[in-house]
């Protein structure tokens, strides 16, 4: 009766990512990005300023999630299977490519090394917040960004591209919100011209926290929250309340989709 009930769960658990389920519109252009790849399988990089630097960022993953659903408990389980293990923490810092208080400038310099050192099958790559503090978006963030995409792309690598959190000092300031939107807007282009896989966190978090987001999906003014109670909690209430497990939640629905439309499709 127990291996029933365990075989059940694990048939209920993958139906959510098989092929059945409705393709995204970036599959057959990552299945060829793919089939470019010549490095080692289950390697995934990290790209970004401090809120990808942290270990509330994607490490948490390894570790025990609360209030999570049948679908995404086997997406983990998949994830923590596949993964290298030198990823979930190994790779963090200015070597691997995330540092403190980098912009995308700094990103496009240092992005042809990190591929060469780490060659990731793939990248999750998020700047911007540090470059919205010396002004609007303009053409030069989109094309900073659009080269990096480029680069990653060229290694055969599958880029997920993030937009930015909302900035704590946009609350109730329409001049400061009309800024982050635009560096929001340049990342939603990239992944709509070139065909890749977007977590859209700018509109996960206004979804849930579209007057309160400041202080509950916010920690400081530019940082995810990751309070306690809520860390690595899966529930409704949880992933309005921490930003950091939302960031993870939408990861972990990004790697599970990949995963099953591209890495192992047939």
């Amino acid at each position: 009766m127990k291996f029933l009930v365990t075989l059940i769960f694990l048939c209920f658990a993958l139906s959510a990512f098989t092929s059945d389920a409705p393709a995204p519109g970036w599959v057959e252009e990552m299945k060829k990005v793919h089939g470019n790849f010549k490095g080692k399988h289950g390697t995934i990089a990290e790209y970004g300023d401090s809120i990808t630097l942290t270990m509330a960022f994607f490490t948490p993953l390894q570790y025990e999630i609360k209030n999570a659903s049948p679908e995404m408990l086997q997406a983990q389980e998949l994830l923590k299977k596949y993964l290298v293990a030198d990823c979930w923490r190994n790779w963090k810092g200015a070597a691997f490519g995330n540092e403190g208080g980098t912009t995308s400038q700094w990103g496009l310099q240092g992005i042809g090394g990190w591929l060469a050192k780490q060659n990731p099958e793939i990248a999750l790559v998020m700047w911007g917040t540090n470059d919205s503090k010396h002004g609007p978006a303009g053409t030069a963030y989109k094309q900073t960004m659009s080269q990096i995409i480029d680069k990653v792309l060229a290694n055969g690598t599958i880029p997920v591209l993030f937009t930015i959190p909302p900035r704590g000092d946009q609350a109730g300031n329409a001049k400061v919100t009309e800024l982050m939107e635009a560096y929001v807007k340049a990342a939603r282009e990239i992944a709509s011209e070139k065909n890749i896989p977007l977590i859209d966190f700018y509109k996960e978090i206004m979804d849930r926290q579209p007057e309160n987001f400041n202080k509950t999906l916010l920690g400081d003014s530019l940082h995810p929250s990751y309070p306690e109670g809520h860390q690595n909690n899966f529930s409704e209430e949880s992933l309005k309340l921490s930003g950091y497990t939302l960031r993870n939640y939408l990861t972990l629905k990004m790697f599970a989709a990949i995963h099953t439309f591209v890495l192992a499709a047939k």
